[in-house]
């Protein structure tokens, strides 16, 4: 009898969760990644509100992305990734005021709003998305097995708001 894939869950499906579930795609293409998401879409922080009137829209968290000094290097191929794919366009405009956190790298903007970068993440990660699910508790049981044995397993449990999958 052959085991199960390894099951992962990532709750919340902002940008880190985004990153890990395409880093954990590459590194392990095995695992069975699944996003909880208790809002009603990804981006989490890069959100994006939309106008039914107008037909706009606008990122509501952060407007840009930054190649940080330090860690430009190890990100430089995940940019070029969603650069290629027509997720960030270069930015050619310049930012006004002090951005010294920023260092002074490559920005970025996305042209279907930065919730984008996330959505094209997960997609490319191949993990079960799950919007509206959120996660009222994590516990860990003993459980035993048919051999005597014990194992240690999660339980987790869920609260829904408006469940549906990602698009």
């Amino acid at each position: 009898m052959r085991d199960a894939p390894a099951r992962v869950l990532l709750v919340g499906a902002g940008v880190t969760s985004s990153i890990v579930a395409r880093l954990l795609h590459g590194a392990a293409p095995q695992l069975e990644v699944h996003v909880w998401e208790k809002a009603r879409g990804v981006g989490g922080r890069m959100s994006v509100a939309r106008s039914d009137a107008t037909g706009g829209r606008a990122d509501m968290g952060a407007q840009y992305v930054t190649e940080v000094d330090g860690v430009a290097g190890a990100h430089r191929a995940l940019y070029a990734e969603l650069e290629r794919a027509g997720v960030l366009l270069p930015m050619r405009a310049s930012i006004s005021g002090t951005r010294g956190a920023d260092g002074g790298g490559q920005n970025w903007v996305a042209p279907a709003g930065l919730n984008a970068v996330a959505k094209a993440l997960l997609r490319a990660s191949g993990a079960r998305v799950s919007l509206g699910r959120g996660v009222a508790a994590v516990e860990r049981v003993v459980v035993a097995r048919a051999d005597g044995a014990t194992a240690a397993k999660w339980r987790v449990s869920v609260s829904y708001t408006h469940l549906r999958a990602h698009e």
